[in-house]
């Protein structure tokens, strides 16, 4: 990136401006490989797409699991209240188990929780949430794994948010940053709620207050929310309220534009500060649920901010 200049012409330019000339050659080579030989490979889409496969992957899992247990098909069958016929029948893939069979078979033989939505994604079911995610705070994974993921990302603002796009961990840099661009709304908050990002936005003084071009970057921010919502309930009457409030302020919302909106900017005491933005996720894939929580992180589009966030944290 080449300074403040940049940031307009983002949203209209085509990503492979932005990519080193070798990389472009690769893109546009890929272009001409015939995708046929890699699907019949299974490279394309995963080589556990087809129903025989998943069906076959299904079986192995929970005929390891036993085995890995030292259970017998008779053994299994008793604790889980089934014939050693149908428990026979599941694992040879001649009996199709119920979703309430496969999570009681793998809590039986105490599965790790990845195994157990490996298999039911085999099965064609949604996977669990993990660690109760939907009913505690608390990530899924090592909180110490996260700690060094967001202290790593010094100085430049990194944080853990949830499926209600509530803040749960934020390092300096972000703590920092917040309270630079929208300190009154954060004395709204009492002490130990969360930093609500849906809220920060509707607020008067809050994240787009200070935002340069606060209308795109806010229906951007609009447009990835509606789409979340459709699939979170939890979302739906915020994202409503945040519609309105983006309407009252900026008008209605432009019929061109991207969801997420990855490159923003702030007027600010320290001067203008750019970034780019990018949100990541932690879990294996077939962990991956609707309430997984996601990292963000954003980095400097230009030296004077790369300064100001280096300074700002040893202050």
């Amino acid at each position: 990136m080449h300074g403040h200049e940049t940031l307009p012409d983002f949203h209209r330019t085509s990503c492979d401006s932005f990519l080193p000339r070798q990389q472009r050659l690769l893109r546009h080579d890929l272009q001409f490989i015939d995708p046929l030989p890699l699907e019949r490979r299974g490279l394309l889409n995963g080589a556990d797409a087809s129903p025989a496969a998943c069906a076959s992957n299904l079986c192995r899992i929970l005929r390891g699991s036993r085995e890995r247990r030292g259970l017998s098909q008779m053994e299994l069958a008793l604790r889980l209240g089934f014939s050693a016929r149908h428990i026979s029948f599941v694992e040879s893939g001649r009996a199709k188990p119920s979703r309430l069979l496969i999570e009681s078979w793998l809590e039986e033989v105490d599965a790790q929780p990845s195994i157990r939505n490996a298999a039911l994604h085999h099965a064609g079911f949604t996977p669990q949430s993990s660690a109760g995610l939907s009913a505690s705070p608390a990530p899924p994974w090592n909180a110490r794994l996260l700690e060094q993921l967001l202290f790593v990302h010094e100085p430049f603002p990194a944080f853990c948010f949830d499926a209600d796009w509530k803040i749960r961990a934020a390092n300096r840099g972000a703590s920092w940053l917040m309270s630079l661009v929208m300190p009154r709304y954060l004395q709204t908050l009492r002490p130990g709620d969360p930093v609500d990002m849906i809220e920060a936005c509707i607020h008067p003084d809050g994240l787009l207050s200070r935002m340069r071009d606060p209308g795109t970057v806010g229906w951007g921010l609009f447009r990835q929310l509606e789409l979340e919502s459709a699939a979170t309930h939890t979302l739906h009457q915020r994202v409503r309220r945040l519609a309105l409030s983006l309407e009252e302020r900026f008008g209605t919302c432009p019929e061109n534009g991207i969801a997420g909106c990855p490159v923003f900017g702030f007027d600010t005491a320290r001067g203008r500060l750019d970034f780019f933005r990018f949100q990541s996720l932690m879990d294996l894939p077939q962990d991956v649920t609707l309430r997984s929580f996601r990292v963000e992180v954003s980095l400097p589009m230009d030296d004077h901010t790369k300064r100001v966030m280096q300074a700002a944290v040893h202050e």
